[in-house]
C-alpha cells in the first residue's frame, strides 16, 4: 500500500520486522543515541504484522548512522549496540544469532540486487570461513518504513564471531604473537597505512 507521495506503508511482511523508536531524536554519524528496539518474528512461513507483539526482542539500544561515504547515501546503514536500562552493553541474541551486543542494520543502497553481501557471506560460511550471519528484515524508524534491510553481525573478536585471542601488553615476541588478526583498511580517520 502506498501513500500519495509514493512512500510504502508497511502493515505486514513474511520477513521479520524491526522497529526503532527514537522519541524524535535525530540519528547521527558520530554518537549513538538511545532508542527502543523491537523485533517481530512469528517464525518461518508466518506473517509478521507491525501491530504484533515484539516477540524476538524488546529493549533499549544505542543507534547511530554507520559508514563514511555510505553515510551520505539516501538509504542509511545503522550500527546498533544492545543496552540495559543503565545504558551498559549487554549480550543478547537477535533473530537466533549467538549472543552479542553489536549488530548492523545494513541498507543495501548501492546494491540494487539487494543480495550481494548476503550471498558472499553465505558462500564464505559454506566454505568453512567466518562471515557475518545475515537476515533480511523490514525496518521502521519512528513508524516510518525505511525499506528492506539486512541484520548482520558486526565483525569483531568474540566467541561465536571471529574466534581469536586478545593480545596482552606483554605479548611482544615469539609464539605469543602468532594466531589470527583482524585488519581494518579504511579511509578518513584511519589514515596512516595505505594499501
Amino acid at each position: 500500500m502506498s501513500n500519495a507521495q509514493g512512500q510504502v506503508t508497511l502493515t505486514s511482511s513474511n520477513l521479520p520486522i524491526v522497529k526503532v523508536t527514537t522519541d524524535s531524536a535525530e540519528i547521527v554519524v558520530l554518537d549513538k543515541i538511545v532508542a527502543q528496539l523491537e523485533i517481530i518474528d512469528n517464525g518461518p512461513e508466518q506473517r509478521n504484522n507491525i501491530s504484533d507483539v515484539a516477540n524476538d526482542y524488546n529493549g533499549i539500544c544505542g543507534i547511530k548512522i554507520r559508514g563514511e561515504s555510505s553515510s551520505l547515501f539516501p538509504k542509511k546503514s545503522y550500527a546498533i549496540e544492545i543496552w540495559d536500562e543503565n545504558l551498559q552493553d549487554i549480550d543478547t541474541s537477535l533473530l537466533g544469532y549467538p549472543k552479542e551486543e553489536d549488530f548492523i542494520l545494513y541498507g543495501p543502497y548501492s546494491d540494487k540486487s539487494l543480495i550481494n553481501n548476503v550471498l558472499v557471506m553465505q558462500l564464505a560460511r559454506k566454505m568453512g570461513q567466518y562471515a557475518s550471519r545475515t537476515k533480511f528484515v523490514e525496518l521502521l524508524i519512528d513508524e516510518e518504513y525505511m525499506g528492506l534491510y539486512i541484520l548482520m553481525e558486526k565483525v569483531k573478536r568474540a566467541e561465536g564471531r571471529v574466534d581469536i585471542s586478545k593480545l596482552l601488553q606483554t605479548d611482544n615476541e615469539g609464539d605469543e604473537l602468532t594466531g589470527g588478526y583482524i585488519l581494518r583498511i579504511d579511509k578518513g580517520q584511519y589514515d596512516g597505512w595505505y594499501s
